[in-house]
């Protein structure tokens, strides 16, 4: 027998010992196993900087699970294994490298050599172990995951912020979508898919009545609105309203920036396992057959990032890189109680500074808060959301993802708690305080929505809206945002505001923001038309990155004609000039440090023909610019 490689399991200091578990009680695990051998590889991270959206290449849904899925050799040696030990063959999902094993507790404790045991914890029972569990040995480099043994609920926090009546907001949400300079087209075709832990929307003759009567006002033609039910979790409206608020918001604010688009709202269960949560991505990003495939998700819902469930975030991480390669957009709220980010019961769970997951993956685009206010005509003012006695934008350094590389050259600041370098979030920010919030249906009552709950499926909807126009998927957007091209459609937020909360414990630390990224708002507020600009463009020729010091020779020879290679604003590029805007849109440190010496090596290696070719083909296509 082998270590599983998973943490061990350790039970939180107030669990409770009930029992040992019943021998005879069926359950049912999900065994992940590693990607087949023999197939593709995943994209290298550093592709998604050098290949601007219009030129990649993204897997195919049945192609991705053909080439990418579970093997069939690896689940018949889990299968043959297991079936030694009484245990069933539940299911065989090959795309989500996923298979169900079904049996009896005392079958599943002689099979991974643990002991289950039953535990209490704030009044609630539930199943678990203590220390490593053991595998096989001929499945020790086969498995990457096992969940639903252990049964304690994940502490679930949503990102919504209740609103204020005394509050100034916009009346509509077209003067948001103004505001940020959004696209006036529509999203006609697209799927943008929403994560909901319970909640649900009020259903009347087939019609989504508070959502209807939320889009009416705002004089916004409804959204088509699909629920899908993750682990027997339905549209149940009534038991939470708080859960109702939040699905209310993310339809209204995905479908309000998204016009003509359908929702997609997974409805998973109120009080989720690991086993659900991992059930719940696997149906965003890896969906059977016939299932709707949403181009882009938006996730409001979060929990605290810490060691107790780092093996479910670790699979969970690889499957957002996934949706990466399938072309998939992801977003995600950072929190509403600044830099503690408090537990699903609104309390601290210390003083130190956390941040939230799925937020803090490095291949999830994370959302921070701002509140709008002077708004006159379209003028305004936008600052750091840090309402008094009220929200604040979360954000923060990640103490289990590292640094990702497109964020190397963004000072991201070392933690407040021990001096970690991390994963910094947000990303980017937006209209979160329920002050300039917009206006929503509620229990029979119209109130004022907010929170970075709000910011995540407002971007979900401006990035359908271009996949729509590009008749393409953008994908990961992150690398994207961080290059020196993206930054200048971002409008910084840089108010020397914070992320202290009012309700934190003292003393907790948190961050300011100030110029550049900052832990508050990160890079800032996307201005859409200039990104979509970017974007469309296609800068960077597909597969074409150039790693010698002759880049012009090179360009030339291989047919790459001038106007293909022009600033964020058209302007044509001169020699040298040419090489500095490829170093700014450029991740790739090793290659940062070719194109310097390139340009250097181009003041006096570039040939006199050459010069005069370009000098030619530029004065008969662009006489204006002589």
């Amino acid at each position: 027998m082998q270590s599983s490689g998973q943490s061990p399991r350790v039970q939180p200091k107030n669990a409770e010992f009930v029992s040992k578990t019943d021998l005879t009680t069926e359950i049912t695990v999900s065994v992940y196993l590693r990607r087949r051998t023999d197939g593709d590889y995943l994209k290298d991270p550093e592709y998604w900087g050098k290949v601007l959206p219009p030129h990649r290449e993204y897997f195919g849904y049945e192609d991705f699970h053909d080439r990418m899925g579970a093997s069939r050799e690896d689940v018949g040696q889990l299968a043959n294994l297991a079936e030694q030990q009484q245990l069933q063959v539940a299911d065989i999902n090959y795309a989500r490298r996923c298979v169900r094993l079904s049996g009896t507790v005392q079958q599943f404790n002689r099979f991974f050599t643990i002991s289950l045991n039953t535990y209490r914890l704030n009044s609630q029972e539930y199943r678990s172990y203590e220390g490593l569990l053991q595998i096989p040995a001929p499945l020790e480099n086969i498995i990457e995951g096992i969940f639903g043994l252990d049964t304690r609920p994940v502490d679930v926090k949503r990102n919504y912020y209740d609103g204020f009546n005394e509050a100034t907001p916009f009346s509509q949400i077209s003067i948001l979508k103004n505001l940020y300079n959004w696209p006036q087209w529509t999203a006609d075709g697209q799927t943008i898919g929403v994560l909901e832990f319970g909640g649900g929307y009020w259903e009347q003759s087939g019609q989504a009545v508070d959502a209807e009567l939320s889009f009416g006002f705002n004089r916004l033609p409804m959204p088509g609105i699909v629920s899908y039910s993750v682990d027997g979790a339905m549209n149940l409206p009534g038991e939470e309203i708080g859960a109702d608020n939040e699905t209310i918001l993310d339809i209204f604010m995905a479908g309000g920036c998204a016009v003509g688009s359908t929702i997609v709202v997974y409805f998973a269960p109120a009080i989720p396992s690991e086993q659900n949560i991992l059930d719940a991505f696997d149906a965003m990003i890896h969906p059977d057959p016939g299932q709707p495939r949403p181009s882009v998700l938006s996730i409001s819902w979060a929990f605290l990032e810490f060691e107790g469930w780092l093996d479910m975030m670790q699979v969970v991480n690889t499957k957002l890189e996934e949706a990466a390669n399938l072309g998939i957009t992801i977003f995600s709220a950072t929190g509403d109680t600044g830099s503690c980010f408090t537990g699903g019961d609104g309390n601290p769970v210390d003083n130190k500074a956390h941040v939230c997951f799925p937020a803090c993956s490095p291949w999830v685009t994370a959302c921070g808060g701002t509140i709008i206010s002077n708004l006159i005509g379209n003028t305004f003012e936008e600052k750091t959301w840090n309402d008094t006695g009220g929200g604040a934008t979360g954000g923060g350094i990640s103490e289990v993802f590292d640094l990702p590389w497109w964020q190397t050259w963004s000072n991201v600041p070392l933690s407040v708690n021990n001096g970690k370098k991390g994963r910094g979030i947000p990303d980017i920010a937006g209209n979160a305080s329920p002050y300039s919030g917009c206006i929503l249906y509620y229990y029979e009552q119209f109130e004022y929505g907010g929170g970075t709950s709000a910011v995540a499926p407002m971007y979900a909807g401006l990035i359908a809206t271009f996949n729509a126009g590009l008749s393409k998927r953008v994908g990961f957007l992150n690398p994207t945002l961080y290059s020196d091209a993206g930054k200048s459609c971002i409008r910084n937020i840089a108010d020397d505001g914070n992320n202290s909360y009012s309700g934190a414990l003292a003393n907790t630390p948190y961050y300011n923001s100030g110029p550049g990224w900052n832990a508050c708002t990160g890079l800032g507020v996307i201005d859409g038309m200039q990104l979509f600009h970017l974007i469309s463009m296609g800068v960077v020729p597909r597969n074409q990155m150039i790693l010698n010091d002759a880049v012009l020779i090179y360009l030339l020879e291989h047919g790459y004609e001038w106007p293909d290679w022009t600033g964020p604003f058209g302007e044509i590029l001169t020699l040298t000039s040419l090489v500095r805007e490829l170093l700014q849109r450029v991740g790739d440190k090793e290659l940062r440090d070719l194109l310097t010496e390139t340009l250097a090596a181009m003041r006096i290696k570039l040939r006199a023909p050459l010069i005069a070719q370009r000098n030619a083909y530029h004065s008969e296509r662009f006489p204006a610019h002589q």
